[in-house]
């Protein structure tokens, strides 16, 4: 629990990935353990853009906060 990563997202019309910021930046500088779970976090969100945004839904969710919680990554 002590690794989920906050990270807001800003996509365009089509799903692409506009921004992708890691949240807690204190934490990030101070934190390497948390470090590398931030730049992961990122990187997936990156790699799986475009999102499957639907258009009806565009503006709700042209920008949101995704909790990324690795206790769910399986292998």
């Amino acid at each position: 629990d002590t690794l989920i990563v906050d990270i807001f997202v800003a996509v365009d019309k089509s799903g692409n990935v506009m921004r992708a910021e890691i949240e807690n930046r204190l934490r990030f500088n101070v934190d390497s353990y948390f470090k590398a779970s931030a730049i992961a976090a990122q990187r997936a969100i990156i790699d799986c853009s475009p999102l499957p945004i639907p258009a009806d839904k565009y503006n709700q969710l042209k920008e949101f906060t995704f909790g990324f919680n690795p206790k769910f990554i399986s292998r």
